[in-house]
């Protein structure tokens, strides 16, 4: 394809976007801004992260905080891809927003589930890549000690939860150089199938 033949107006409907998700700790977000970076295009950050934040911890975050995380993050999203070069990043989504909402609220979900269900039905992915917690956990003091404490349990249970909804995604582990290499293989290849 050439890119630069394209009107920008209709860019957006060419662009690959590329899903990272993972456990906690897993460098996520700095895989997806070094990825960014080597294929000078945009990223969507991970929009749960300031909200947690803004509540102090995840331990304190109410409802509303889930939904304002599910809206600003697909917003975000329409937002980026507008202004992506062929390809977007993105750090988490809204399943990984509902698997915390699972996990961190006992009640009042059911509005939010509904909420990410519908965006999770809407969302399609070029590629999803699973980052293995194979790497030494940092603790930002944001992090959950007990999902720390087993980080193969909960990290199956994200990929269980993203399997259930019918999402495939390819597993890249080692450390932070394998990562960004097995990543860019894959993204490389993802590339060169779509141009045969």
């Amino acid at each position: 394809m050439h890119w630069e033949c394209l009107p920008s107006i209709v860019r957006s409907f060419y662009t690959k976007k590329i899903l990272l998700i993972g456990g906690e700790s897993t460098g996520k977000s700095t895989l997806t801004i070094n990825l960014s970076n080597f294929y000078n295009t945009s990223y969507l950050e991970e929009v749960g992260r300031d909200i947690s934040e803004r509540s102090g911890t995840d331990m304190l975050m109410l409802p509303i905080d889930f939904t304002d995380i599910l809206l600003q993050h697909k917003a975000r999203e329409i937002e980026s891809i507008k202004h992506s070069n062929r390809l977007l990043f993105e750090d988490t989504d809204c399943l990984t927003t509902l698997f915390y909402l699972n996990f961190l609220v006992s009640k009042d979900k059911e509005p939010n589930e509904k909420l990410g269900k519908a965006i999770a039905g809407l969302n399609t992915y070029d590629l999803i890549l699973f980052l293995e917690p194979d790497v030494e956990f940092v603790q930002d003091g944001d992090r959950s000690e007990l999902i720390a404490a087993d980080r193969e349990k909960y990290s199956q249970q994200i990929k269980d939860f993203y399997t259930n909804y019918g999402f495939e995604f390819k597993c890249i582990n080692g450390d932070y150089q394998s990562r960004f290499e097995q990543a860019v293989r894959l993204i490389d290849k993802m590339i060169k199938g779509d141009e045969e």
